[in-house]
């Protein structure tokens, strides 16, 4: 379809990488915040979703945070 030169799709990865890494950390360090105080993200937060679920919580605010 379209001709990328190789380097360029290298830096693409990279950044896709970096961003998924990002991604990834955030909903880890939220996992452990949701489990320790739930109430930090269900009365201190705007609310995204409607549940009280730490491991969801900590996905959605993971993600939208990083």
């Amino acid at each position: 379809m379209y001709n990328i030169p190789q380097s360029r799709m290298e830096n693409v990865k990279i950044v896709g990488i970096c961003l998924t890494i990002c991604m990834l950390y955030g909903f880890l360090h939220d996992m452990l915040t949701a489990h320790l105080c739930v109430e930090y993200f269900t009365r201190e937060h705007p609310t995204l979703i409607g549940t009280e679920n730490p491991a969801v919580i900590a996905l959605v605010w993971g993600v939208a945070l990083t």
